[in-house]
């Protein structure tokens, strides 16, 4: 879908301008590299609405559901059960991709990680991740 915005320079011409309409896709979908003890992870959540802020939620105790008010989404159902961990807020970027880089504790090893995404915009969650730190 595409809405249609006119430009007029000094009422000489107009052209007709396609702009994508910003709607939600449904298709987030987290990833993690490196989940290893002592080391950097690499949280990435694709599919998110370019330019628009995302936020990465782990839990350490299991899948939910919880409810939870974020701020920008007055109730957003999670699949993680608390106690839940916020490990921050990024933009997008031009394609929807937002990372997050963490140093996972060196005492973690063995663990299991339950974690989230959210895209702020539309107020959506990726996939369950539920991957055993090594």
């Amino acid at each position: 879908m595409f809405i249609t915005l006119t430009l007029s320079i000094a009422a000489l011409w107009s052209t007709p301008v396609p702009l994508p309409a910003l709607e939600p896709d449904g298709i987030l979908t987290l990833s993690v590299r490196n989940l290893r003890h002592g080391l950097d992870a690499i949280f990435t959540l694709e599919g998110a609405t370019p330019g628009r802020p995302c936020g990465l939620i782990v839990s350490l105790t299991g899948a939910g559901p919880t409810t939870i008010n974020t701020g920008p989404c007055p109730i957003l159902t999670l699949s993680l059960s608390p106690t839940l961990f916020y490990l921050g807020t990024v933009n997008a970027d031009a394609i929807g991709t937002a990372i997050w880089t963490k140093t996972i504790p060196t005492n973690a090893g063995g663990r299991t990680v339950w974690a989230q995404g959210v895209s702020f915009f539309f107020c959506e969650t990726s996939n369950l991740l539920n991957q055993v730190v090594s």
